[in-house]
């Protein structure tokens, strides 16, 4: 997805942090980055749990966003977040990509339906709005061979909203102080890190209420723009 600055007419490519429950393949998340930064990713995912519920489990790759994996100690935002929700953090086996095979087949026909074929936006907030059109369609009416042709939505139930009034979710407040800048291309990287919800189990056999208020979620945190 390109950005496209309104003054200069210079172009930059935004990135796309995806989620995506692992039991329905419903999208949970697709927000739209600068840069696939740790706190761009740790917004995405505190949104999509305030708004969803809170993950039982998080399966996520040794990148950047999440564990200390340069051994400078303390604790990553990510890890944080996990931590004092009650959200188990788990990671992947390096170089094995097919512990994430539904969230990359996910962005598979995100850029072939959609990102590929879009223009280039002048802002954020513009470009926000072809996600989030694609998703809605994408979840509620489109039949998955996965879910016996049923839609994601029929098989995803957020937690109901009171619930997810008492439950809550802790969040830093660093991800409501620190506002999303604008970057210059210069300064734009490549994210490296994928975070996977991992149970994907049914919600039976774990009690309703609780099943309710502990979605598990797939997710990545960047979808390429464009090939």
């Amino acid at each position: 997805m390109m950005l496209v600055n309104p003054v200069t007419g210079e172009l930059s490519e935004a990135k796309v942090v995806t989620g995506v429950d692992d039991h329905s393949r419903s999208c949970v998340i697709a927000s739209v980055a600068e840069r696939a930064t740790g706190w761009a990713v740790c917004a995405a995912f505190a949104r999509a749990s305030q708004r969803c519920g809170v993950p039982e489990e998080v399966l996520t790759d040794n990148g950047k966003q999440f564990p200390d994996r340069f051994g400078q100690g303390g604790e990553v935002l990510f890890d944080r977040i996990c931590r004092e929700n009650g959200i188990a953090h788990r990671l992947t086996q390096p170089a094995s990509p097919t512990t994430t095979g539904k969230v990359e087949r996910f962005h598979q026909t995100l850029l072939r339906e959609l990102l590929h074929d879009c223009g280039a936006f002048d802002s954020v907030g513009a470009a926000q709005a072809a996600p989030d059109a694609w998703v809605e369609e994408c979840n509620s009416s489109r039949p998955h061979h996965a879910l016996d042709m049923q839609s994601p939505a029929e098989r995803f139930t957020p937690a109901p909203e009171q619930e997810r009034d008492v439950l809550g979710l802790r969040v830093p407040g660093v991800l409501v102080l620190v506002p999303q800048q604008r970057t210059p291309p210069a300064e734009l990287d490549q994210a490296e890190a994928e975070l996977v919800g991992c149970s994907g189990e049914p919600a039976s056999g774990r009690g309703e209420a609780r099943a309710a208020s502990r979605q598990t979620f797939s997710t990545r945190t960047e979808c390429p723009a464009r090939s």
